[in-house]
């Protein structure tokens, strides 16, 4: 007989050897070998066909499998995700221009993993024999419970929209740290993953996860106790975050505004002050010369997040102002007006106790919110003291609406801001809570 051609559908990462070039005769009953090798690098899933095309007839060899390593070790309550942007910033006089370097954000984990002598001893054999090349490590923010899972599955049902589920990228299936699989998405609906290949493995109970591949740069570190238990803690720099950009917030002028009051995790800190540049020569009177024709206002944004399901739309607004690059709009929640009367539903003023509006400050966004959660929205255009020593603030219109005075919370000013840090910490807390601190600042809109 004689081999005609060889052909390979699905073959990256992997390298066919002949033992020589195509016509190649064989003998009756002779064999030649041919070898396939394997790169580390290449689709995490791997399902190669490759044909030998002989004169009357065809002999097929398939080559599946995975190329991927699971980091198979769940975390500790504690973890800290951290993305990161870079933002290019040139501050003039009167305004800023901000360029964004780095469209998706660098995603790190660190975690503490606890880990009985056994899970120490195949931890470490990873570290060694994969050292720095890719895990495939879980997310364990987005985890989804799936319960019984087949041999045999290709459809996972579940929740694609809550969670950085994608076709082409790669779920863990996970129901023990020595009981998983790693499986690449075909494609998804809203409601399930269809997987490119299907499952090997038996579950009863498990859990399906999004993995981010990430390199471990400085390995592993470990500290083990008088009772055996070993506390290992990883870093992991993800390699491909995608760009999860998306928001459905209410907009002020075509930009983001958060209408839900910061969270209180402990002190809330703000400062207010000039930015100046100090001549002194040491023997006169110093002069202050302002640097920009606006002050400096810097506050904290809180979230806290009880749910993988209030995270995600917060994670994908993060990645929808790219750290420092875009603004949005933020009230203070302070009581910075604070009203002496009903507001008519034709008014087009509010009568509050003096802040001395008319002497520091300019128009401003303002929202009226009451107490049982309704908010509206006005601008104020100036203010005058009246004959009873109270102010009068102007607004640029009437509100619609009648709004008496015991119903209301508070009225707060509204900020024009943006990130006052490319890098944001999401704090891992009990039972998939999560805390996010960022600072912000106001900018010129």
């Amino acid at each position: 007989q004689t081999l005609t051609d060889v052909t390979e559908t699905g073959a990256d990462g992997l390298t066919l050897t002949e033992p020589a070039a195509t016509p190649l005769a064989f003998a009756p009953l002779e064999a030649k070998t041919y070898s396939v090798s394997i790169a580390t690098t290449g689709p995490p899933t791997i399902d190669a066909l490759f044909v030998f095309d002989f004169i009357g007839f065809a002999v097929e060899l398939a080559v599946t499998g995975q190329r991927v390593v699971v980091w198979p070790f769940v975390p500790q309550v504690g973890m800290t995700e951290t993305l990161e942007w870079k933002t290019d910033i040139i501050q003039a006089k009167a305004s800023e221009q901000r360029i964004s370097l780095r469209t998706t954000p660098r995603q790190s984990l660190q975690g503490e993993y606890w880990l009985e002598e056994w899970d120490y001893s195949r931890a470490k054999a990873m570290m060694r024999g994969w050292a720095h090349r890719l895990y495939a490590v879980p997310m364990w923010s987005d985890a989804q419970y799936l319960g019984a899972v087949s041999p045999g599955t290709l459809t996972l049902t579940l929740d694609t929209g809550r969670g950085d589920f994608a076709a082409g990228g790669v779920v863990v299936l996970f129901q023990e740290n020595n009981q998983f699989e790693a499986l690449e998405v075909d494609s998804l609906t809203a409601s399930s993953l269809t997987l490119k290949l299907a499952t090997v493995g038996t579950y009863s109970a498990a859990w399906c996860l999004p993995a981010l591949f990430s390199h471990a740069e400085e390995g592993l570190s470990a500290r083990r106790n008088a009772d055996g238990v070993v506390f290992g803690t990883v870093s992991f720099l993800g390699t491909d975050t995608r760009d999860l950009a998306d928001t459905t917030l209410p907009q002020l002028r075509g930009k983001d505004l958060l209408l839900s009051p910061s969270v209180v995790l402990g002190d809330l800190s703000e400062q207010i002050w000039r930015d100046v540049e100090v001549l002194d020569d040491e023997i006169g009177v110093r002069v202050l010369d302002p640097r920009r024709d606006f002050p400096e206002f810097r506050q904290t944004l809180n979230f806290d997040l009880l749910t993988s399901a209030e995270l995600w739309p917060v994670r994908r607004w993060l990645h929808a102002v790219r750290g420092k690059q875009k603004t949005f709009f933020v009230p203070t929640w302070n009581q910075d007006i604070v009203p002496l009367a009903d507001i008519a539903l034709t008014d087009v003023s509010i009568t509050a106790r003096v802040i001395d509006y008319n002497l520091y400050l300019d128009a401003h966004d303002i929202v009226v919110r009451l107490l049982d959660g309704t908010t509206y929205l006005n601008r104020t255009t100036g203010a005058a003291i009246d004959l009873d020593g109270n102010e009068t603030i102007y607004l640029a219109a009437a509100f619609g609406v009648d709004i008496p005075l015991a119903t209301i919370d508070r009225i707060s000013f509204i900020s024009h801001v943006r990130l006052d840090s490319d890098r944001v910490e999401l704090r891992y807390r009990e039972a998939g809570a999560v805390s996010v601190s960022i600072p912000i600042t106001e900018v010129p809109e």
